[in-house]
């Protein structure tokens, strides 16, 4: 079928959903976002912490912002912010306390935003490219 238009992002297939998902790197995000704990004080446990919170939500968000589910930063975050406490559970007794546990959640919100910003910018790439070959179809 020839497109007339590029497609929107409400018309997305399971093909593109999951190209989208296959193409954000979110252990290559996290590592970025996390640098600075790489220097803290308790550098091992707060870089672990800091990692965890951070993929646990940038894999989520992604997740639910490639196949669709949310369309703004509010949505992801009413979708996947609830889960900080789940998702970090694992370091609320580590010492130092709470500093840790704090880390992690801090995180996990940095990873809900940029795993969502990195799903859009994704799948709107995906549907440019594939709405550019259509238009290179056409003319040859």
């Amino acid at each position: 079928r020839i497109l007339t238009q590029r497609r929107a992002l409400d018309q997305t297939t399971e093909i593109h959903r999951k190209e989208c998902e296959s193409r954000v790197n979110s252990r290559q995000d996290c590592t970025a976002i996390c640098q600075p704990e790489r220097n803290s004080i308790q550098r091992k446990t707060m870089h672990q912490a800091c990692l965890h919170g951070c993929q646990q939500a940038h894999v989520a968000s992604t997740a639910v912002t490639c196949r669709g589910k949310v369309s703004s930063e509010e949505e992801v975050f009413g979708e996947i912010g609830g889960l900080a406490y789940v998702h970090c559970s694992k370091f609320q007794a580590t010492q130092p306390k709470p500093e840790v546990f704090a880390t992690c959640r801090k995180y996990h919100r940095a990873g809900i935003k940029n795993g969502f910003r990195m799903g859009m910018d994704t799948m709107n790439d995906i549907l440019d490219e594939e709405w550019q070959e259509m238009k290179e179809r056409v003319v040859n």
